[in-house]
């Protein structure tokens, strides 16, 4: 089991919620949350942060690998081969949490295989993470 849905689940059973009522909490189906938290779905941002909300959790904790080694493991090839082949030019690719979000990116299941659907995706979250210094 994958580290999110591990940490899904554990925190689930340690808030004493059953999938029916953390699922009604976070807006989600039960099927949904089940699949989830036995990885068979990818959650989009906004779900995992609904669900870090009802499980009491910031998103950092649910989305973090639980060891330094884990990061090299269950890494997909296509994934090392973008992470080595940019991380000069993104300094964000070098750092764990950059590294966690991307190794959990799956589309039915299966991990992008070019460099280049994975720097859009990279570029894409990375968009969707920057704050305005302005206001």
């Amino acid at each position: 089991m994958g580290n999110i849905g591990r940490r899904l689940r554990q925190a689930r059973k340690e808030q004493k919620l059953s999938l029916r009522s953390a699922s009604e909490m976070a807006e989600i189906s039960v099927a949904y949350l089940s699949k989830i938290e036995n990885d068979e779905a990818n959650p989009t941002l906004e779900i995992l942060e609904r669900l870090a909300v009802v499980l009491k959790m910031r998103l950092d904790e649910l989305t973090a690998s639980s060891n330094a080694s884990d990061f090299g493991n269950n890494m997909p090839e296509s994934l090392k081969s973008f992470i080595d082949d940019y991380k000069e030019r993104f300094n964000e690719l070098n750092q764990p949490d950059w590294q966690n979000l991307l190794k959990n990116v799956r589309l039915r299941g299966r991990y992008p295989q070019k460099s280049e659907d994975w720097l859009t995706i990279f570029l894409d979250a990375r968009r969707a993470f920057e704050t305005d210094d302005n206001g």
